[in-house]
């Protein structure tokens, strides 16, 4: 049988990660972004190509707390980018893993 309209937009499709972060003395909660905000997301890099702060921008996108509501305000990615590259690229990662993003549908090409 087919989903009606209400049934679709009433599910619960957002899949969430707790990921250790031992670097900073605990885990945090990633979730995967909605299509609205990946499209937000890939346009912003898209446009200028500007790959600044790249990592810490889908970040900020995705860690929540237990509620699903987001820690971080796009306005503060630049704090997050100052923090242990190994540690955002890593939550990066699983960030992109969430919401289906692959290298392509960033712009990442070898050699960039």
């Amino acid at each position: 049988m087919a989903l009606t309209k209400d049934q679709i937009l009433g599910a619960v499709d957002f899949k969430y990660e707790e990921v250790d972060v031992p670097e900073w003395g605990g885990s945090v909660r990633l979730r995967g972004l909605s299509a609205s905000e990946r499209d937000e997301f890939e346009a912003s890099i898209g446009v200028t190509q500007d790959l600044t702060n790249m990592r810490s921008r889908l970040v900020v996108n995705c860690l929540t707390d237990e509620e699903g509501n987001r820690l971080f305000k796009n306005s503060e990615a630049k704090q997050l980018g100052d923090k242990n590259a190994n540690v955002v690229n890593r939550l990066f990662d699983m960030c992109r893993h969430l919401s289906g993003m692959s290298d392509d549908d960033l712009g990442i090409a070898e050699g960039n």
